[in-house]
């Protein structure tokens, strides 16, 4: 009895390993180029957004309420996706990538005082439109 315990004990520890170390493979930050200073007249140098691609999830966190944000995801200069979310549900945002095929695109994100971000991210896997 001991020895079925530890057994069990040793498979779920290492079956959560795998899918821990499965799901960090997945994960990949978008790096944005561009400006955002949310109608300050000088840019502090920090930007207060960041974007995550895990799996088939985008994720865009805000740590500024103050902007209305539009998103925006593209593929060769043809926009497939455009969101606006209110900066009062900026903090974090997730899209569903799912009907993307697996290709390269563009994630814009701009708001109400003209700042721009942008960023290039690989969508894996072989789901289509």
């Amino acid at each position: 009895m001991f020895t079925w315990i530890v057994c069990v004990f040793f498979v779920l520890i290492f079956s959560g390993l795998i899918v821990q170390d499965l799901s960090a493979k997945t994960m990949s930050a978008v790096t944005f180029g561009g400006w955002w200073t949310e109608g300050h007249r000088s840019a502090s140098g920090v930007v207060p957004i960041s974007a995550v691609i895990n799996g088939d999830i985008l994720s865009i966190q805000s740590s500024s309420q103050r902007s209305n944000i539009v998103v925006r995801i593209s593929k060769d200069g043809v926009v497939l996706y455009e969101m606006k979310v209110s900066a009062s549900e900026a903090e974090y945002t997730m899209i569903d990538l799912g009907g993307l095929d697996a290709d390269t695109y563009v994630l814009d994100l701009t708001n109400q005082w003209g700042d721009h971000l942008y960023g290039i991210f690989e969508k894996e896997g072989s789901n289509s439109l």
